[in-house]
């Protein structure tokens, strides 16, 4: 991932005045139990990335969790 930031960050470069990237990954486990025997048991990642770029003295903003 760390790879694919940066070559955003090289493409968009000369094309702004200034940009940054926000990567969050978050893990949960979840563990459930009932009457002291293991109901389930999930684990889970969400992932999503923030863009902003400022260029022609205007702020544009772009995020996705997919």
């Amino acid at each position: 991932m760390k790879d694919k930031l940066k070559n955003i960050l090289d493409w968009l470069e000369p094309k702004v005045s200034y940009a940054d990237l926000r990567f969050v990954q978050t893990e949960k486990e979840n563990i459930d139990v009932e009457n002291g025997i293991l109901s389930s048991y999930n684990v889970s990642t969400d992932r999503g990335i923030g863009i902003r770029v400022l260029t022609d003295g205007a702020w544009g903003f772009a995020a996705s969790n997919n």
